[in-house]
């Protein structure tokens, strides 16, 4: 097999939403890990996509993770261990976000929990957030979703499989999107809305008893890896614009298509949002 073209980028959950976001023009900023030999390229590369960074260096190398894009949409995506992180750098990251964090920001907490780091600090993490008068949403899998909730997060986002496994309900991966929704909106105590993204199946929206379903088809497929990154981006377009939680499922639902146009995780163009805009298909059930 011949390699047509090869690819170097800074990405993750929490990175491909933050350079979503600046790719579209949103003021963001990027708290998370990085080894500590790896940081200048990642500081460079965010101020690149219109993020400012605000990193904190670890002891450890950074993964690296391959994705081989076959076209027509199939990928093989191949992770490596996240690298662990010590009580030290898990205390700069929450005195970081402490020092960044305000009252009206929305916080987005993404992806899975790093070895060294415990439920219970992103629990006190989200708890302080919420404490600045920010408000929180979590997506990633269910020690985070479950963390996250009890934190006081007041939007949780999986695909189906996080949300069953955040449930406790295994049932839930082959249940309705917006069925699933709802269920996930049951772990937290503060939680006004949920989301489940389902693939081509589209997604599910519960938000303070209503729910929505909904797909938005893609012109084209480049690469399917980070659409779900995209979809949040989209939820944090719409929530932090105070627009109605219908529009903002819009918003998600054509960000996450215009994503699966590029083969950069997190690249999207803005004329591809804006085309996918007018494709998006939803109904209240």
């Amino acid at each position: 097999m011949e390699i047509k073209k090869r690819i170097r980028t800074v990405a993750g959950k929490g990175i491909n939403v933050a350079r979503i976001l600046g790719a579209v023009g949103i003021k963001v900023l990027a708290v998370g890990f990085a080894g500590s030999a790896e940081e200048k390229w990642f500081e460079e590369e965010l101020l690149r996509s219109g993020v400012e960074p605000a990193l904190i260096p670890i002891r450890a190398e950074t993964r690296i993770n391959t994705t081989v894009i076959l076209g027509g949409g199939k990928d093989i995506h191949l992770k490596a261990k996240a690298s662990p992180v010590s009580r030290r750098e898990v205390v700069a990251i929450r005195r970081k976000i402490g020092g960044v964090v305000g009252e009206g920001d929305w916080v987005a907490f993404c992806g899975s929990l790093p070895d060294g780091m415990r439920p219970r600090d992103l629990e006190d993490i989200c708890a302080a957030c919420v404490s600045r008068g920010a408000r929180v949403l979590a997506d990633g899998g269910a020690r985070t979703l479950r963390a996250a909730a009890r934190g006081g997060a007041t939007v949780l986002k999986g695909n189906a499989r996080e949300a069953a496994e955040a449930a406790g309900d295994y049932g839930l991966c082959k249940a309705d999107p917006a069925e699933a929704a709802e269920r996930l909106a049951e772990i937290g105590p503060r939680a006004t809305m949920a989301v489940v993204t389902a693939g081509a199946d589209g997604a599910g929206l519960w938000v303070d008893g209503r729910k929505w379903a909904g797909r938005c088809a893609a012109r084209r497929v480049a690469s399917t890896v980070g659409a779900g990154d995209a979809f949040t981006a989209g939820m944090l377009i719409g929530l932090a614009g105070g627009i109605p939680a219908e529009e903002t499922f819009a918003c998600a639902l054509a960000l996450a298509a215009a994503k699966v146009e590029s083969a950069d995780p997190g690249s999207v163009r803005r004329s591809a949002f804006r085309a996918a805009m007018g494709r998006v298909e939803m109904k209240e059930v």
